[in-house]
């Protein structure tokens, strides 16, 4: 049985180390968003303006376009900075005067803002994203923008991922059969301390470092969360068997960070 589950241990960190840094699909990811006041009486469209040539799945050259219109999205497409930055893709018509991108946004960036009626580019000065999810209001009087926190949307963001967590692993819990109160309660505590911690530490990498740190550790966070829920289950769970218990806190893992890249992509 140790041997058994030292291999399925293995095969679960390989696994998560192939998925890093080229894809890292597991877990939340960071996000920029933007809200345009003062917005004229006609159409139009924006995107961030990447510092670098290529982020994540981004490049320019290659960067396509979500706008149908072949003019506007020509226009994206041949666009030449000033300042040397990119258009690496991710350029949408603008509705409810907000715009958002949440996977893989450049770090350093600039907006651009293009209304084709009057033919009036707007260029923002250079931003960088300041947190995990990071909100904007750009003015379109004359380009200026500031940033807003909002506190309470990353909260609202890191409560939901918690307790999705938390029911996911407790409902997996009863499927491997602990079911007394006490079991139910050891695993609400567990996933509360990991997820709240792991939480915590990724969004300071995200934020000190960017998002290459965050790319690289997080598969790392992740194991470190498999093992030491493995420690702890495999002490304390008496109502199965020690590799029951371990290969519990296993499956539920995993199925919670395939559920994390849900709730980034939907939720952010």
């Amino acid at each position: 049985m140790k041997k058994r589950i030292l291999g399925v241990l293995a095969v679960i960190f390989l696994l998560i180390m192939s998925s890093s840094p080229v894809r890292a699909d597991m877990g939340p990811k960071p996000s920029v968003n933007i809200t345009f006041i003062n917005a004229p009486d006609e159409p139009y469209y924006a995107v961030l303006l990447s510092d670098k040539e290529s982020y994540g799945p981004w490049s320019a050259g290659n960067a396509g376009s979500s706008i149908e219109e072949k003019e506007i999205a020509a226009f994206f497409e041949n666009y030449t900075d000033p300042d040397g930055f990119y258009f690496i893709g991710n350029a949408s018509r603008i509705k409810d005067n907000t715009y958002r991108w949440t996977y893989y946004p450049p770090e350093r960036f600039k907006i651009l803002v293009y209304f084709p009626q009057s033919g009036r580019i707007l260029t923002s000065e250079v931003q960088e994203r300041f947190a995990f999810d990071s909100y904007y209001t750009c003015d379109l009087k004359d380009g200026s923008v500031i940033r807003n926190p909002h506190y309470r949307e990353n909260l609202i963001g890191f409560g939901i991922r918690v307790v999705l967590t938390v029911v996911i692993e407790l409902l997996i819990g009863l499927l491997f059969g602990f079911r007394s109160k006490k079991s139910c309660w050891i695993i609400v505590i567990t996933n509360l301390i990991t997820q709240i911690l792991l939480n915590a530490v990724m969004g300071i990498l995200d934020y000190s470092s960017g998002l290459l740190v965050w790319v690289i550790f997080f598969p790392l966070m992740e194991l470190i969360v498999i093992l030491v829920e493995s420690i702890i289950y495999g002490f304390t769970l008496k109502e199965q068997k020690p590799g029951r218990r371990i290969f519990y806190a296993i499956i539920a893992n995993i199925v919670t960070a395939v559920m994390g890249f849900f709730t980034g992509v939907f939720i952010g």
